[in-house]
């Protein structure tokens, strides 16, 4: 079975350790780009990772999957950009997805 694991604020983080996820609460994005870094090195297939601290550590490394989540305070609009830029890449254009507004 492969590894998964969370990565975010402790708020956030919490609950995935109740249904077998390993966590890793961070307080800034240092901390966050050092987990992800722990993650890949020890074999994490995903790594869930909160919107706030995905937008630090994402351009900068390579590293296998990273999944955007909502933080505690709610999403600040990273996971639906990114999945608009993967279909985008996919099927060559843009298409809309319901009520949701991009800039």
């Amino acid at each position: 079975m492969r590894k998964i694991a969370v990565i975010g604020d402790e708020l956030s983080v919490r609950g995935f350790a109740s249904v077998g996820l390993v966590t890793y609460p961070v307080l800034d994005d240092k901390e966050a780009f050092n987990a992800v870094k722990v993650c890949a090195e020890n074999g994490y297939a995903i790594i869930f990772i909160t919107e706030e601290f995905f937008t630090q550590v994402d351009s900068t490394c390579v590293f296998p999957i990273l999944v955007p989540i909502p933080g505690a305070t709610g999403t600040i609009g990273v996971g639906m950009e990114r999945l608009r830029e993967m279909a985008i890449r996919a099927i060559g254009s843009e298409f809309i997805l319901g009520d949701v507004e991009h800039e």
